[in-house]
Formats: C-alpha cells, structure tokens, sequence
C-alpha cells in the first residue's frame, strides 16, 4: 500500500483558494510550511496571554513606535503565513 501524498502549497495559491471560495472566509486556518492547517478558536486563556504580552513588548520598547500590532498576518517565508 502506498502511503498518502501531502500537497504542498505556497501563500500564493493558499490566496488564491481564499478567492475561488475553496476556503471559506471565516475559516480559521493558518499556512504552516506549506500545510493548511485548522487552528481552534481563541479562547479567554490565549486572549489574556495576547494582551499580556503585547504590553511587555510595548513597555520594553519592542517596537520602534513603541506599540506591539497583534491579530495580524504574518508572512515568514513563502510556504508559512500566519
């Protein structure tokens, strides 16, 4: 038996599907070295560690503004956006 085959995408086909309706747009999925992956809601325990870190980082100066963005998109390299 052969085993099962991963297929690997990259952020510009991970938009595309958002686009085409392949992924709906309130699904809650991250690209993660090239794998879709379904990420559980946030829930009250991350929410408070979002906000505690966000005010260490912007006490501490993290940022050349001096404020930490959280809830946004981040693109670490063509196969990973989270």
């Amino acid at each position: 038996m052969l085993a099962p085959t991963k297929h690997r995408f990259n952020v510009k086909e991970y938009y595309r599907m958002a686009e085409t309706g392949v992924l709906r747009p309130d699904a809650r999925v991250e690209l993660l070295n090239g794998e879709i992956i379904d990420m559980s809601p946030t829930g009250p325990f991350h929410g408070g560690v979002t906000n505690y870190l966000n005010e260490v980082c912007a006490k501490k100066n993290c940022r050349p503004s001096g404020c930490a963005e959280i809830g946004l998109w981040l693109r670490c390299s063509s196969v990973t956006e989270r």
